[in-house]
C-alpha cells in the first residue's frame, strides 16, 4: 500500500489477518494467573505478527509514519483514517469498467450479473452512489456479444 490504494489493500489484508487469527483477542477464563499471562503473551505475539504482516505491504514512507504506534489496532485505525478514500483516478477506472461491461454470449449470465453487482458495490464503498435506475439501465445495455 502506498497511500493511494488503501481501499484495494484493506479488505485482503483484513481477511489475511483474520485467517491468521491475528484479530482475535484471547479470552480470559477461570484458569490461574499463569494461564492469563500465557494468553497475554499469545496476544502480544499475534499482535506483533499482525504488525509485521501489515508493514510488509506498506511503503517505507508510511512505515515511518506508524513506527511509534504500539498496537495493530492503533496502526489500522491510523491507516483507515488517513487513507480510506478512493482517489479520483481509481473511481474513474471503476466507472469505466461499468461503462464497458458486457455479458458475453457463451458465459453464464448469473455469474456475469454478479460481477456487475460487485462493480456497483465497489463504487458504493468508494462513496459513489449509483441510482438503482441507472444500474438497471446498465444491465439492460450489457447485451450479448456475438
Amino acid at each position: 500500500m502506498d497511500g493511494t490504494n488503501y481501499t484495494l489493500w484493506a479488505y485482503p489484508m483484513r481477511a489475511y489477518l483474520e485467517f491468521k487469527g491475528s484479530t482475535d483477542k484471547p479470552t480470559e477464563t477461570w484458569e490461574s494467573l499463569v494461564r492469563r499471562q500465557e494468553l497475554k503473551d499469545k496476544y502480544h505475539n499475534l499482535d506483533d505478527g499482525a504488525k509485521g504482516s501489515i508493514k510488509q505491504k506498506l511503503s517505507n514512507a508510511i512505515i515511518k509514519e506508524i513506527k511509534d504506534m504500539l498496537t495493530t489496532k492503533e496502526i489500522w485505525k491510523y491507516l483507515e483514517d488517513k487513507f480510506n478514500k478512493a482517489g479520483s483516478a481509481q473511481v474513474f477506472g471503476d466507472i469505466q469498467k461499468v461503462y464497458t461491461f458486457q455479458i458475453k454470449g457463451n458465459q453464464n449470465p448469473e455469474t456475469e450479473i454478479s460481477k456487475l453487482a460487485l462493480l456497483f458495490a465497489h463504487l458504493k464503498a468508494q462513496g459513489v452512489e449509483v441510482l438503482r435506475f441507472y444500474q438497471a439501465m446498465t444491465l439492460l445495455n450489457t447485451g450479448s456479444i456475438k
